[in-house]
C-alpha cells in the first residue's frame, strides 16, 4: 500500500469513500473541494491493483485560545478494505505532514457514534479531550 496525494483524478473515488462514511457527495462536488482543500489530501493506493483504498485530510488548525495544530478533517478507509492498517498508515501520513509543518499535536473530530473509529484512534495512542455539539444555521 502506498502513500500519495490526492490529484483530480481521484475525486470520484474519494465521492463514493466520503459517501461511505454518510457524507453523500458527487464527483463535481468532490472535485471542487479537492481543489479548495488546505493542508493535505492524501490517498492509500493498492498498487497491485492501481486503487485508492482510503483518503485522510489533514490540516492546519490556528486560533485565539490554542496553540497551532494539526486538525484531521477526514479519514476513510473503503468497506471492503477496513481491517488491514490502511487507516494506520493514513493517520500516520497525517502525522507526519504535521510534524513536518511544526505542528506537534494532531487533534480528530469524531462523531459519537462512530464506537469502531473512537477505540481506533484510542489504539493509537489518542485519548478523548471532549465532547460537544455542533450548531448549524443555514445562512441562505
Amino acid at each position: 500500500m502506498g502513500i500519495r496525494a490526492a490529484v483530480a483524478g481521484d475525486a470520484a473515488t474519494l465521492a463514493d469513500l466520503a459517501t461511505q462514511l454518510s457524507y453523500a457527495s458527487s464527483v463535481e462536488a468532490m472535485r471542487l473541494r479537492l481543489q479548495a482543500a488546505e493542508g493535505a489530501v492524501l490517498v492509500a493506493v493498492d498498487e497491485e491493483h492501481a486503487a485508492v483504498r482510503g483518503f485522510v485530510h489533514v490540516q492546519r488548525d490556528a486560533g485565539l485560545l490554542a496553540m497551532p495544530c494539526a486538525r484531521l478533517r477526514a479519514l476513510v478507509v473503503d468497506e471492503s478494505a477496513r481491517g488491514r492498517g490502511i487507516g494506520a498508515s493514513l493517520l500516520a501520513a497525517a502525522e507526519h505532514w504535521a510534524l513536518q509543518h511544526d505542528l506537534y499535536e494532531l487533534r480528530v473530530d469524531c462523531n459519537v457514534a462512530r464506537e469502531r473509529a473512537h477505540r481506533f484512534y484510542l489504539r493509537h495512542g489518542y485519548s478523548e479531550h471532549k465532547r460537544q455539539c455542533v450548531f448549524v444555521r443555514k445562512l441562505a
